[in-house]
């Protein structure tokens, strides 16, 4: 991640119009188990993992950039694309590029219609600055791998879902169990 960072600001920096004055990626890695009954049937029992990848580019300067609240906006900044849970470098580093290109692509984009919006408006309440420039500060530690046990769940789970077939105006019910 840290080689296709380097290499994505430094080319997005010399060649894109408006050139990002910010970039970062966020990887999210979730592991899922689940257990699921109806009533008294245990009707699904699995689990899985994936990843997640959030690009954020930004555009234009820290005082005004494409983060810039619009009011009346709702604007999701980025989308947490599905990432391979694979650690295969040349597929990683084609997805990261992938979505480094399409954040981009969306944060020029807005910031043009921020620049038009703000020259056609009267002057904002709020004049404080889009990014500020803080130290940075890195915290690390081991996640903690606990263990999820499906095998005394689903009994517990069957049990809690045959409650419901005591009532005949009930035709269909769910209980599930997730740890994520």
């Amino acid at each position: 991640m840290s080689e296709e960072l380097n290499r994505n600001f430094s080319i997005l920096r010399t060649k894109a119009d408006p050139a990002p004055y910010f970039l970062s990626y966020e990887v999210t890695e979730e592991n899922f188990h689940s257990v699921a009954a109806t009533l008294g049937a245990v009707t699904g029992n699995g689990h899985g993992k994936n990843r997640r990848l959030d690009v954020c580019v930004r555009v234009g300067s820290p005082k005004l950039d494409n983060y810039h609240r619009v009011q009346g906006e709702r604007t999701q900044f980025t989308s947490g694309a599905l990432l391979t849970f694979e650690d295969r470098p040349d597929a990683l580093k084609n997805r990261i590029w992938l979505e480094t290109d399409r954040a981009y692509r969306l944060a020029a984009e807005r910031l043009i219609k921020i620049r038009t919006n703000a020259e056609v408006k009267v002057a904002e309440q709020d004049a404080s600055s889009d990014f500020s420039s803080e130290e940075s500060v890195v915290h690390m530690e081991a996640v903690p791998h606990a263990r999820f046990a499906a095998e005394q769940w689903a009994p517990r789970v069957r049990k809690l879902s045959e409650k419901f077939s005591e009532y005949p105006g009930i035709l269909t019910s769910s209980v599930s169990v997730t740890y994520q």
